[in-house]
């Protein structure tokens, strides 16, 4: 047993959550890629998993070669995380003899997810352990209706995962960032008193750090509240 002081260095958790097309395959292309949804073909990437996992027996067999075996790249992505939970809800509703989640009974189907889950995040750590690889878990966003005590409900970006998921994935990781572009409202005169609001087109990206009424998001580096891509997060890793 020992006391240490100051930081500790040590591969990170990430989740990278974003709208569709904005480039989330593409941020992670430095990083060997298991492509769970088969949209990766046109990217570049350093190295990727040579086939795509049918069912989450096959996700972690992968999981413990590459754990046995290590491999050259900085991290590994998952693409992404919301298939997976598919194909662990595959496998739930198979053990259980039912056709959906749904069919399990009232609000069971998704807490029946959790403990696949976990195992999955405890094969996470032990790779990170073993051979000092980050994690990145990509993943669509969806919009969803939040309410709080003392406010009114309002809409927000959030995973496109179980409310049950989003939480446990959410605390496992230690950055979550929002991929999003950057939205800009132009108000017009319509006359006689009435105005509306015109989405203009801009296609600047940028990456959300922060938790915000907007959208969901954390970081434990102290990050800025907004970075220009992945890449920026990444440098801030080695400096």
């Amino acid at each position: 047993m020992a006391i240490i002081k100051g930081k500790r260095s040590r591969p990170r958790r990430c989740m990278l959550y974003g709208v569709h097309g904005i480039g989330k395959s593409t941020a992670v292309k430095d990083f060997l890629l298991i492509d769970l949804e088969d949209g990766s073909g046109d990217i570049d990437v350093a190295a990727r998993w040579d086939s795509v996992p049918q069912s989450y027996e096959e996700f972690k067999a992968i999981m413990l070669e590459l754990i046995r075996s290590g491999f050259d790249e900085p991290g590994l992505a998952i693409d992404t995380a919301d298939w997976l939970e598919y194909l662990i809800a595959r496998e739930v509703c198979t053990a259980e003899g039912k056709k959906t989640l749904g069919d399990i009974g009232y609000g069971k189907g998704p807490s029946m997810m959790l403990p696949y889950w976990e195992h999955l995040l405890d094969g996470f750590e032990r790779l990170a352990a073993k051979h000092g690889k980050h994690i990145v878990l990509l993943c669509h966003s969806q919009i969803l209706t939040v309410r709080r005590p003392g406010l009114e409900s309002f809409q927000r970006y959030e995973p496109a995962l179980t409310k049950e998921t989003s939480k446990l994935l959410q605390e496992w990781a230690d950055e979550v960032l929002f991929y999003r572009y950057r939205d800009i409202l132009k108000t017009e005169d319509q006359g006689f008193n009435k105005e509306r609001k015109v989405a203009l087109p801009v296609n600047e990206r940028f990456i959300q750090t922060r938790e915000t009424m907007i959208a969901a998001a954390k970081n434990r580096l102290g990050l800025p509240d907004e970075l220009s891509n992945f890449g920026e997060y990444l440098s801030r890793l080695t400096s």
